[in-house]
This record gives structure tokens, C-alpha cells and sequence, in this order.
């Protein structure tokens, strides 16, 4: 049985919302000023959000903003077949699950850590799920993630029964290194990208009313009045035109969406890992989602670091299965 609930401190679910206060740290889509969608073809940012019902993006939104450039996403479509999916959640479904914070239940595979005081210990750390070779070999085969060493493995369950979501957040970069990799299992959902500097302005926590911004200059080749992202020619853009885009300040209040389409393979690195919170909206929790997420060591921990013998070791563990 699915625990019933263990969110703690600010953190809260369907069922402890019943008896307190929901949460006010998730992003709210009324605040938010200016959206952005993340084309996969053209790994360009494109004003608008994306249509839930259609994994588009909408049509409705306004088209006034240049395109913005969020270096270190790279979406896989279609990295997993059916039938590897459906293995995959078999073997993570043979373990137990315990429940976690904001309606979501968890599974850890790593080395025992504390954060806060930045101390990590091996613990009961055995090795890695034995269903994650095979996942493995097939990463190592991608350019971006080809020396990827998994050191760490995390299984999320998300549900709209228990309103799971994932509030913003870094992922912790002291033991952590630069690239996060996460397999979407089971349903499409939406990555949302935000600044952490804006944070309070885009949730409940913080009311403002503020007009929006008089329209940017037009950056689109294809058009000469409001920007318009078709996905059916920007594959034939020059590397240089895209090049061109800068990576320039964002726009005050302003979102990311990145759609994870089942059985797809997310990597965030550079600024999408380091300059941008992410996050996933209870709305954007359509059915049961698995998130498989692995994680390498920081250079602290490889060669050359303060800390490389205990990398080492968490290292040699991590080749285990279990």
C-alpha cells in the first residue's frame, strides 16, 4: 500500500491539503509573464506555452519576444522502445517504494549524504539496479553523455491521485558533476525552467501586478511581424543564424517549458543546470509518471580532487549490481 503521506515542513500533497494550507513554492502559471517553449529541433527557446492536450505550443500565447537561448538542454525522443520501458518499470516496480515529499514516492540507490553539511558516507550503498546495464550501454552511446558514469540512481513515482510535483530547484552541484540524466517513463510531461532570482515572484507567495513589457524586436527569419516558431523549417536553419541568437538576459518573469515525451531521455547541463531551477507543476502530472534520474560525481570527487579516493571507491560500487 502507497503510503498515505510524508510531506514535510512547506511541502504538501492532495492528501495533507485536506487538513492544511497548499504549498506556495510551486510556479503559478498567472504569474508568469513571459513563457517559452524548447524546440528540440532547433534548441531554441520559442515564446508560448505548451498545449497540454497536444504537446504543441499554443497558439493563444502572444508572440511579441525574440527567441531566447538556454544552453545544455538536449531531449532524446523515443530513446526507450515499448518494450525497454515496460522491462524498466517491471524491475523498478520488484522494489519497494517509500513515500517522499509533495505526493511523491522514491526510490535511492547511492551513497548515504547530508547535504547541508556536506558529508557523504558510503552506508548500505551496494551497487546499482541490475535493470539499469542495459539503459546504460545505450546512453554511452550518446556524444553528450558518452563518458557518463552513473554513481547514483533515483526513482521518482508521480501521480495525479496524490497531486506530485517537484518544487524549483538545483540539483546539488558539491557532489553532484555537470550533467543530469533522467529517463520519462510511463507519461508526457513538461520540465519547467525558471530563474531562481525571480523565484518568490512567480508563485502565490508573492502577489504582483505589474503590466507586461512593449514587444521586443522581431528576431525570426521566416517572418517580418510577430515571431512565429515553425518546427517544419527550422531544421533547415544555418548553425549560424542560431548561433546568432544570444544568450542573452532573460525577460522578467519569465518560464521554460521543455516537453518530456514518454520514453524520452533528458540531459541538462551548462546554464539549464546551473543558472535554472527546474521544476515539474502539479498540472503538468497528467497520469503515472516514473522519473529514472542518474547522477556522476563532481570534479571534487574524479582525479585530481580534494575528495578522489572516496570518489573512487563510490565509483567502483557504482559498477555493482544489484
Amino acid at each position: 500500500m502507497e503510503p498515505k503521506c510524508s510531506c514535510k515542513g512547506v511541502r504538501t500533497c492532495l492528501v495533507c491539503e485536506q487538513c492544511k494550507e497548499p504549498s506556495k513554492h510551486a510556479i503559478s502559471k498567472r504569474k508568469v509573464r513571459h513563457p517559452f517553449t524548447f524546440c528540440t529541433d532547433c534548441r531554441l527557446c520559442w515564446p508560448g506555452w505548451i498545449d497540454n492536450s497536444s504537446g504543441n505550443e499554443s497558439t493563444e500565447s502572444t508572440r511579441d519576444m525574440p527567441p531566447l537561448k538556454v544552453p545544455g538542454i538536449e531531449v532524446y525522443e523515443d530513446f526507450l522502445t515499448r518494450e525497454e520501458e515496460s522491462d524498466l518499470v517491471d524491475g523498478i516496480d520488484s522494489r519497494e517504494w517509500v513515500g517522499s515529499q509533495s505526493g511523491r514516492l522514491k526510490q535511492d540507490f547511492g551513497p548515504r549524504v547530508n547535504f547541508k553539511k556536506k558529508r557523504v558516507r558510503a552506508g548500505e550503498f551496494a551497487g546499482l539496479p541490475s535493470y539499469f546495464t542495459s539503459v546504460e550501454r545505450k546512453m554511452n552511446r550518446c556524444a553528450v553523455v558518452s563518458d557518463f558514469e552513473a554513481v547514483e540512481l533515483c526513482n521518482l513515482d508521480y501521480s495525479p491521485k496524490r497531486g506530485s510535483c517537484i518544487d524549483p530547484h538545483y540539483d546539488d552541484w558539491w557532489l553532484w558533476g555537470h550533467r543530469l540524466v533522467t529517463f520519462n517513463l510511463l507519461s508526457d510531461t513538461v520540465l519547467t525552467l525558471s530563474r531562481p532570482e525571480q523565484h518568490w515572484m512567480l508563485t502565490d507567495e508573492d502577489l504582483i501586478d505589474e503590466p507586461s513589457p512593449p514587444a521586443a524586436a522581431d528576431y525570426c527569419p521566416q517572418r517580418s511581424t510577430a515571431v512565429v516558431h515553425d518546427r517544419s523549417v527550422c531544421k533547415t536553419w544555418s548553425e549560424d543564424f542560431k548561433d546568432s541568437v544570444s544568450t542573452r538576459t532573460p525577460p522578467r518573469l519569465c518560464v521554460v517549458q521543455v516537453a518530456l515525451p514518454r520514453r524520452s531521455m533528458l540531459v541538462l547541463y551548462g546554464d539549464a543546470r546551473y543558472k535554472w531551477h527546474h521544476s515539474i507543476l502539479r498540472e503538468d502530472v497528467s497520469g503515472r509518471r516514473v522519473a529514472m534520474t542518474v547522477r556522476e560525481l563532481s570534479d571534487e570527487f574524479l582525479e585530481g580532487g580534494a575528495s578522489s579516493d572516496f570518489g573512487t571507491q563510490l565509483l567502483d560500487i557504482a559498477k555493482l549490481r544489484v
